[in-house]
C-alpha cells in the first residue's frame, strides 16, 4: 500500500488575499493559487471574519465590484479547515495581526504567507514558517524546482473564471484586464 503524503497546511494573511482579487496574475495570486494546490488554508472565525469584512471595504469598488471580490471568496470554502485556537498568543507587535499567529500555531501550519512587516519579523514563529508571497513561491521545499508547473484547482486557475475582470483606473479612464 502507497503512503499517501502528509496534507500541508497553510494561514494565508487578508493582505495576500486582497492582493489575489485585485491583481489576479501577480506574485499574491499566483502564491494562493500555488498553496490552494498543495493543500489546506487554515482560517479561524476571526481571520474569516477580518477576510470579508475587509474585501467588503468600498475602496475596492473602483477595482472589482464587491459582487465579484464576495464571489471569488467561494472556491476558497472547499480548500479551507476551521481552527479553534485554545489559548491566544501575543507575540506580534501589531495586536491585531496576532489572530494569524493563532491559527497557524493551532492549526499545525507549515507557513503563514504574508506582506505583513509585523509578521514577517517573526520568521520562524514557533516551528511555522512566515513567508512572504515572493519567499514562498521561491521555495522548493514544498514542490520542488520553480519550474515545476503542478494542475492547480480547477476553480483558482483563473480566479472568477473566464468572465473575470480588474477593473483599473489609469489617468481617469477605467479598462479591463
Amino acid at each position: 500500500m502507497t503512503e499517501r503524503p502528509p496534507v500541508l497546511r497553510w494561514v494565508i494573511d487578508t493582505n495576500v488575499l486582497v492582493s489575489w482579487v485585485l491583481r489576479p496574475h501577480g506574485v499574491a495570486a499566483r502564491a494562493v493559487r500555488r498553496a490552494a494546490d498543495l493543500g489546506r488554508l487554515l482560517f479561524s472565525t476571526a481571520t474569516h471574519e477580518e477576510m470579508r469584512s475587509v474585501m467588503q471595504r468600498a475602496k475596492f469598488d473602483a477595482y472589482v465590484p464587491l459582487k465579484q471580490r464576495l464571489a471569488l471568496l467561494l472556491p476558497l470554502d472547499d480548500l479551507v479547515d476551521w481552527v479553534v485556537p485554545t489559548r491566544s498568543i501575543n507575540a506580534c507587535r501589531d495586536p491585531k495581526d496576532n489572530k494569524f499567529l493563532d491559527v497557524a500555531v493551532h492549526g499545525g501550519a507549515d507557513a503563514l504567507i504574508t506582506g505583513d512587516a509585523d509578521l514577517l519579523v517573526l520568521h520562524p514563529f514557533m516551528n511555522v514558517r512566515i513567508l512572504s508571497p515572493e519567499a514562498f513561491l521561491a521555495s522548493e521545499d514544498w514542490f520542488g524546482p520553480r519550474d515545476a508547473k503542478p494542475e492547480l484547482p480547477r476553480l483558482l486557475q483563473e480566479p472568477g473564471g473566464a468572465h473575470y475582470a480588474v477593473r483599473k483606473r489609469h489617468r481617469g479612464a477605467t479598462t479591463k484586464a
